[in-house]
C-alpha cells in the first residue's frame, strides 16, 4: 500500500512542478527567446511526467521508474541550466528543480537506490 501513497504524493508534486511551470510562462515575455523555449520545454516535460503518472502502476515497476526519470531528469537539467545563466534569482524556477529534487527521491526510493 505504501506504494500506492508514494505514487499519490508523486503525482502531487508532477501537478505543482506543471504548475509552477505554467506560471514561469507566464512571465517568460520578459525573458529571450531562447529562456522562453526552455520554460517551454520544462512544460512539456512535466506534461509527459503527468502523463506516465496517469498510468495505473500495474506495468513493469523498472521501466515505469525509467519512464518517469527520463522526463525529470530533462525538467532538472532544464533548470539548472537557465538557473545558471539568470543574471539573478528566479524563485519559481528554483522552486521547480527543488520540487523535481523531491519526486526524483521518491522514485530513487522505489527502486532501492
Amino acid at each position: 500500500m505504501q506504494l500506492f501513497s508514494t505514487h499519490a504524493e508523486l503525482v502531487v508534486q508532477a501537478q505543482q512542478l506543471g504548475a509552477i511551470a505554467q506560471e514561469l510562462s507566464a512571465t517568460s515575455l520578459q525573458w529571450t527567446a531562447q529562456e522562453a523555449a526552455l520554460i517551454h520545454k520544462i512544460q512539456a516535460a512535466s506534461d509527459r511526467l503527468n502523463d506516465q503518472l496517469a498510468h495505473p502502476l500495474i506495468d513493469d515497476l523498472s521501466r515505469y521508474r525509467h519512464d518517469l526519470r527520463t522526463p525529470l531528469t530533462v525538467i532538472l537539467g532544464y533548470c539548472e541550466l537557465m538557473l545558471s545563466r539568470a543574471p539573478q534569482p528566479i524563485p519559481q524556477l528554483s522552486a521547480v528543480y527543488q520540487q523535481g529534487q523531491v519526486v526524483l527521491r521518491a522514485i530513487n526510493q522505489w527502486s532501492g537506490e
